[in-house]
C-alpha cells in the first residue's frame, strides 16, 4: 500500500536523499515521503518563499517509478497543499501541470492552493 507522510527524521531523510541522489540541496525544507508498506520510495521536497510554496525535488526511486505511482504521489501532494491558500510554484515549463490549474509565471508554473483541479484519467 502506499501513503505519504511527511517526515522531518534526519536519518530516515539522509537515507533517502542518498538513494534518490538528491545532494545538491542538503536535508532541509519540508520534505513529504512516499512510502510503499514502511519503505521510503519517493521524496518531494518543498520550501516556502515570499512568493509560496515551491517544489524543489520530486522523484521516486527508479526500480519503483511509473504512471501509476508518480501520479498518485503528485496528485496527493497537490490535495494536500489544496487545502491551503498559499500559491504551489513548479520551476519548469510542463504543459503536463496546466491540467491542473498550473499557468506559467515568469520561470515558474504556479498555481492557488485552493484552486487546484483534479482532472479524471479518462477526460471526465
Amino acid at each position: 500500500m502506499l501513503t505519504v507522510n511527511y517526515i522531518d527524521d534526519e536519518s530516515v531523510l539522509t537515507n533517502l536523499y542518498d538513494k534518490l541522489e538528491l545532494h545538491e540541496h542538503g536535508v532541509s525544507g519540508i520534505n513529504a515521503v512516499l512510502f510503499e508498506e514502511e519503505r521510503p520510495i519517493g521524496l518531494c521536497k518543498m520550501v516556502l518563499t515570499d512568493e509560496g510554496c515551491e517544489i524543489i525535488n520530486f522523484k521516486i526511486l527508479k526500480e519503483k517509478d511509473g504512471f501509476a505511482v508518480t501520479d498518485f504521489f503528485f496528485r496527493t501532494i497537490l490535495f494536500k497543499l489544496s487545502k491551503s491558500t498559499v500559491t504551489v510554484l513548479v520551476h519548469c515549463a510542463d504543459d503536463r501541470l496546466k491540467k491542473f490549474g498550473f499557468k506559467q509565471k515568469g520561470e515558474y508554473m504556479a498555481v492557488e492552493g485552493d484552486e487546484i483541479q483534479f482532472p479524471s484519467q479518462c477526460g471526465h
